[in-house]
């Protein structure tokens, strides 16, 4: 016997349907539940693309802009879905926020929005821009930021899909480019290393020079290399120099007196930053300030980054520093007063908080010491003698504004006043990016300074 087909039972008022087929109906249904972004993806990537267009102090390019407001907004997603898990996770609903299968896209439309807002508040921004005065400026950040927002979409999504490879991928390209970057830092930059050593007696590297132009080194090549002012003194010791940075300091003091340096006005020791780099218009400023009645003498101490030195190896700039100075000023002292060249210290960036660092360790050349020029020195610095000094700091530099303490709680100081109203979090990411781009502006902006930095010196006469 045949069994029955089984009957539906419907309620009063309730109409029979069956089932729809799986057709086209379904799909765009499924296309069009897929493509609808979360609250949590709007709010979240529009809150990181606003803050990603609020006011810096230093301009930017369209391709910094694009990339700083596409950064936002994917970090506004992340943090938002990282914040929704946690409270899922509290509240023992974890089943309850599973998200979508199709979040990805999701994620793409959340920040499709979210630039769009971003772009339409950016018109509230003072930033200088190459396309802006033309009307281009805001579409173009906005198509670079929808590339990142793309590109982090497709990093995620690949990681989903192929998480081994992925690892594998990265633990590769980490390697190359901690061997890469070593070797970038050994060898000296591409305009440095072809320049012939030098043919002037008053630089180390030329002739009679207890230095050997090949031990330079990248920077101090360049230092020496410069014949803007010949009859100046210009000596410098690099890593390959001397084993140590004691050996280092008393090579680069004793080729400076084999120079004639204690016959002239003023010797100056110009404290590098971490990688050696000396700015080379403030050298020149030097000698036209002294008109070319100068010595000037520097050393390098390490080839990392001036950033690096000043996180993790502060100390080793200090106690360079301290080396440098108390060796010059030691071959300064053994002259009698009457003939005695003026002695001052010059430090930019790390090395105005090396040298200072290094000056309130040495009595005997803080006693000795004429004047010395702080110049765009990084936060909390404290200059050692004030009165025989000066600090100069651009009014759009990041660098001496960068602290992580700006993160909770505004900054203090008239510098702060130009500055955007403060917002927690938001400023110091700001300042942060502003620090990346500090150098990408004429001099007199941002953390490039020219050679009237050296103004305002003072001296003993």
């Amino acid at each position: 016997m045949t069994a029955a087909p089984a009957l539906h039972v419907l309620t009063p008022g309730a109409v029979a349907r069956s089932p729809l087929p799986r057709g086209a109906g379904t799909r765009v249904s499924a296309l069009a539940h897929a493509l609808a972004p979360r609250t949590r993806t709007v709010v979240g990537g529009s809150a990181g693309a606003v803050a990603g267009v609020y006011p810096g102090i230093m301009p930017r390019s369209v391709w910094v802009e694009g990339v700083t407001v596409g950064a936002f907004a994917v970090i506004g997603v992340a943090l938002t879905v990282l914040m929704t898990w946690l409270w899922a996770r509290a509240t023992r609903r974890l089943g309850g926020s599973p998200g979508r299968s199709r979040s990805a896209i999701a994620t793409a439309v959340g920040c499709l929005g979210a630039v769009t807002a971003a772009a339409a508040w950016s018109a509230q921004s003072d930033r200088v821009s190459e396309l802006s005065a033309s009307g281009g400026y805001r579409p173009a950040v906005f198509a670079v930021a929808v590339a990142v927002c793309a590109t982090a979409l497709g990093a995620v999504r690949l990681v989903r899909a192929r998480p081994r490879a992925v690892a594998a991928l990265a633990v590769v390209l980490a390697a190359l480019g901690s061997v890469s970057g070593a070797v970038a830092l050994d060898e000296p930059p591409a305009a440095a290393s072809s320049l012939a050593a030098t043919a002037m007696s008053t630089r180390s590297g030329g002739p009679g020079s207890l230095v050997a132009w090949d031990s330079l080194g990248g920077h101090g090549r360049r230092f020496v290399g410069d014949t803007a002012h010949p009859g100046a003194i210009r000596t410098y010791a690099g890593l390959g120099s001397a084993a140590d940075v004691t050996a280092r300091a008393a090579l680069a003091a004793d080729d400076m007196v084999r120079a004639g340096g204690l016959d002239r006005r003023a010797v100056v020791v110009m404290v590098p930053t971490g990688s050696g780099w000396i700015d080379g218009t403030a050298a020149a400023g030097f000698e036209e300030f002294f008109g070319g009645d100068v010595a000037e003498v520097g050393m390098q101490y390490s080839s990392a980054p001036s950033w690096v030195s000043y996180l993790f190896a502060p100390d080793e700039a200090a106690s360079a520093a301290h080396a440098l100075i108390s060796a010059v000023a030691a071959r300064v002292s053994s002259v009698p007063a009457p003939r005695r060249p003026e002695l001052y210290v010059y430090g930019e960036s790390m090395g105005a908080a090396a040298g200072a660092r290094a000056l309130a360790d040495a009595p005997q050349a803080r006693g000795m010491l004429c004047g010395a020029l702080w110049v765009g020195p990084p936060a909390r610095f404290t200059d050692p003698v004030p009165g025989r000094s000066s600090v100069v700091v651009n009014a759009s530099d990041p660098v001496p504004r960068w602290d992580p303490a700006l993160a909770l709680h505004p900054a203090e100081g008239a510098a702060e006043a130009a500055a955007p109203p403060w917002v927690p979090g938001v400023s110091f990411l700001q300042r942060s990016v502003d620090v990346v781009v500090s150098r990408s502006g004429p001099a007199g902006t941002g953390h490039v300074y020219g050679g009237g930095q050296v103004r305002g010196l003072p001296t003993c006469s």
